[in-house]
């Protein structure tokens, strides 16, 4: 298989965005100590930039390289290019209203202390890291968008990184300060909202695949006929 530059790129991207979960882990589980850099203004709008940055160069801002993995035929279909467009488009929508929502509410930049306690209702009603849902919906939609298999294969990796995120923040952060508060309301509320919501998302990427390569069938049997 050849490594091409845009490959190397993407695994330096997630290489930069786990150590950034792990900086943040350090500086999180030791939150006096790093009270000073935590609800620092510019260094968070930095971190914040550059973590949104890897999720979205990998997902699909980067080209994909169809001499590393070759594509499938069936991807070149109208159906999937305008089907993919569309989730794409709802996605990236949905990703911008968790975020300026959540921002918004919230009225602090990454790691900053937020006043008043936990936050439980408004958006994180339905999401208890509407953030992170918001990046992954994002990085989702760039992927679909540009019809990026290359970014594809990188999802499942920026979703385990936001995953990892949410945990550290979960266990040595917003859940270590509101301990019993936020067991209560992670008992009622999902991490990345309501289950119905990505089956419904799975569900079209799933009909579009099945449908576009069965429509892409009869003509691919033809040629190889031929």
């Amino acid at each position: 298989m050849i490594v091409s530059i845009f490959w190397l790129l993407r695994i330096i991207f997630i290489i930069i965005f786990f150590m950034l979960i792990l900086i943040n882990g350090h500086f999180l589980t030791n939150r006096q100590k790093y009270e000073h850099i935590l609800n620092n203004r510019s260094l968070n709008i930095f971190f914040v930039a550059l973590y949104n940055a890897c999720c979205y160069l990998s997902a699909g801002l980067l080209p994909s390289d169809p001499n590393v993995v070759h594509p499938p035929l069936f991807f070149k279909s109208q159906l999937i290019i305008i089907g993919f467009q569309f989730l794409g488009v709802l996605n990236l929508i949905l990703g911008f209203l968790l975020l300026i929502k959540t921002v918004l509410m919230r009225k602090t930049i990454g790691a900053e202390e937020t006043e008043g306690g936990l936050i439980t209702n408004g958006i994180y009603v339905y999401f208890r890291h509407p953030i992170y849902t918001g990046i992954f919906l994002i990085s989702f939609a760039i992927a679909l968008n540009s019809i990026n298999l290359d970014g594809m294969l990188i999802l499942p990796f920026i979703f385990l990184a936001n995953l990892l995120q949410a945990k550290i923040e979960e266990k040595y952060d917003v859940g270590k300060i509101f301990k019993e508060e936020y067991e209560e309301y992670r008992k009622k509320t999902r991490m990345f909202g309501p289950l119905w919501l990505w089956l419904i998302i799975l569900t079209i990427f799933v009909l579009l695949m099945m449908v576009s390569y069965f429509t892409y069938l009869p003509t691919l049997t033809d040629f190889i006929l031929f």
